[in-house]
């Protein structure tokens, strides 16, 4: 650990920056955005000026002028919320440390330096709501869903409470063992409200990832659910074998018989789900991203959850059948955002005109270990992303 440390000790050239709600993050100084980018990602569209009427796009700017910021302010549901919470939402916020300000127009704090507390009246329509949903003293405590909007829903009547981190990740009893876990599922949902959708759900999936309907968990009963049809959506002479395809890859007929196939149907078919509508407003890059922290890991959601053999496993990688796994590594303690999301956070939030050329003349961009600080009372080290460039 000695020479780690030693490289960030070396760091001589640092800034440190202030957000709204007094989050401090030391990082250095960093060259211009277009060094280095891996266009590897898929998600939201860039903020197209003057402002977006309606649908979902990047988290707006704030405080117009040379020190804007496009923060995203968040508060908690409540206070049990809170206590469980902030220090795997800080440590998830340290580990996006190299896509943040000063490497980009982004920052992430409290809605309201005075609280945290989303009921309290100072906290604005549009903060993110973060809430704990677990259940203390119950074995069945994860019986909930873990879930984000993506990006900022841009609405002219500034509904409040439309921006939501629902968590189910850390055991009550048990947050120690379940604490890398739930940092890296923060780390994933965080994605999702800078912006970014599942990397294994764009359009091009197939041509990177085998996607194996059948070894999902519940797949008898979302085939046994389209046989008997009860909503009347398919045609009486219709195959089996096709209902099976639509079930397993159109959202309209997932959501119907087999909710758990929507978290991996290709995103040109879930726009026919007319109960989310976000996947009208997504674009993605090339080329895929196999390490990237919104790409589910091969044995999620399977029957078979912890399998080694590729023939147990959701997804795999097509030619070579190896896995991938949420944030490039199965070690949660050791994954991270790859290299491609974050030079796609830097193009969703970039600098102002003129901002930062200092920066982009001293430093090193992404490629150096970063000493985090929030407020006062968290600190820890960020290694650099690792840049992975091979032909898939």
């Amino acid at each position: 650990m000695a020479p780690f440390f030693a490289v960030a000790a070396a760091l001589l050239l640092l800034c440190q920056i202030t957000s709204a709600s007094h989050q401090n993050i030391t990082l250095p100084f960093l060259p211009r955005q277009d060094e280095h980018l891996v266009k590897r990602w898929y998600g939201v569209n860039v903020l197209h000026p003057p402002m977006i009427l309606g649908g979902w796009g990047p988290w707006p700017l704030m405080c117009p002028g040379p020190n804007q910021k496009q923060p995203i302010r968040y508060c908690f549901k409540d206070q049990r919320s809170h206590d469980r919470l902030q220090t795997i939402v800080d440590q998830a916020v340290a580990r996006w440390a190299h896509a943040l300000a000063p490497a980009s127009n982004l920052e992430i704090g409290y809605d309201h330096d005075d609280t945290y507390l989303c009921n309290d009246a100072k906290i604005r329509p549009d903060a993110l709501v973060i809430s704990d949903e677990s259940t203390d003293g119950n074995e069945n405590w994860d019986d909930c869903d873990t879930k984000s909007t993506t990006g900022y829903k841009y609405t002219t009547d500034n509904a409040r409470g439309r921006h939501t981190l629902e968590f189910c990740h850390l055991k009550p009893g048990d947050e120690a063992a379940t604490e890398p876990g739930a940092v890296r599922a923060m780390m994933h949902e965080l994605g999702h409200v800078m912006g970014l959708a599942h990397e294994h759900q764009r359009p091009d999936r197939n041509d990177v990832l085998r996607f194996v309907c059948s070894n999902l968990d519940g797949y008898e009963a979302g085939v046994a659910a389209a046989e008997e049809d009860e909503e009347v959506l398919f045609d009486d002479d219709l195959e089996p074998a096709d209902r099976i395809n639509l079930i397993c890859g159109d959202a309209m007929f997932a959501r119907a018989y087999f909710n758990p196939a929507l978290s991996f149907i290709r995103g040109t078919f879930m726009q026919t789900d007319t109960d989310d509508q976000r996947w009208r407003y997504y674009v993605s890059g090339t080329p895929f991203d196999t390490e990237s922290i919104m790409i589910y890991s091969s044995d999620l959601g399977s029957k078979k959850p912890g399998s080694d053999n590729y023939k147990d496993w959701v997804m795999y990688q097509k030619g070579s059948k190896k896995p991938v796994w949420t944030g490039g590594n199965k070690d949660p303690a050791q994954c991270g955002p790859s290299a491609g999301d974050i030079a796609r956070v830097k193009q969703l939030y970039p600098f102002p005109p003129g901002h930062g050329v200092q920066a982009r003349d001293e430093g090193s961009s992404g490629r150096m270990a970063l000493r985090v600080r929030i407020r006062d009372d968290f600190e820890m080290v960020v290694e650099p992303p690792k840049v992975v460039d091979r032909e898939l």
